[in-house]
């Protein structure tokens, strides 16, 4: 899996775009911020920027994330050509980890559309109870999602007012690695 999403930051060397990017977005937040790309089937974690808190969570590059419940996942999702799109959409099993999954596709390309009017996207506790991620799509010059950057944590540290303000700044980072890999909003996604 890593060797898929390693594959997919070739362009215009998309890593070393985003990384000091993270970076800066961690000391902004002071959250764990992670950067992830789309796989064959699933959503690949590459790399994150860790942040103080004493509970944070860690993931292993590589790993797997679902598309259906994840921040990242959806982000991207929500700005894919129908054709990928679709393509990722026959693939989805809609795994059910808590009440709060979405189970369906009518229902997930509904959250799509919401992501799409509101320019970021949420897992509020979908995949695991407790957790809330936050997350917004990166896009490369020819106006295509490459991945997404988002935050993690436990619902009790990332409430709705909090979330309200850092989503200014998630979606900001986006915009700003998106433009330095030559996106302009000015296209046609």
């Amino acid at each position: 899996m890593l060797t898929l999403g390693f594959r997919s930051l070739n362009e215009h060397n998309l890593l070393e775009t985003v990384l000091p990017r993270i970076r800066e977005l961690r000391d902004i937040v002071k959250e764990t911020v992670r950067f992830g790309v789309l796989g064959s089937e699933k959503g690949i974690f590459i790399e994150q920027a860790q942040g103080n808190h004493t509970f944070r969570f860690v993931l292993q590059p590589g790993k797997p994330f679902e598309l259906h419940c994840s921040a990242p996942g959806k982000a991207i999702m929500a700005y894919l050509p129908n054709s990928a799109r679709d393509h990722y959409l026959d693939c989805m099993e809609f795994t059910r980890y808590n009440s709060h999954t979405i189970t369906t596709r009518e229902a997930y390309l509904d959250e799509l559309e919401k992501v799409r009017k509101l320019g970021y996207a949420m897992d509020n506790e979908e995949e695991l109870s407790g957790v809330i991620c936050v997350g917004a799509p990166i896009f490369k010059y020819t106006g295509y999602p490459c991945g997404a950057i988002w935050i993690s944590g436990p619902k009790d540290r990332l409430s709705q007012e909090v979330i309200r303000k850092l989503v200014t700044s998630i979606k900001k980072m986006a915009e700003t690695i998106s433009e330095e890999l030559g996106y302009s909003r000015l296209q046609k996604i």
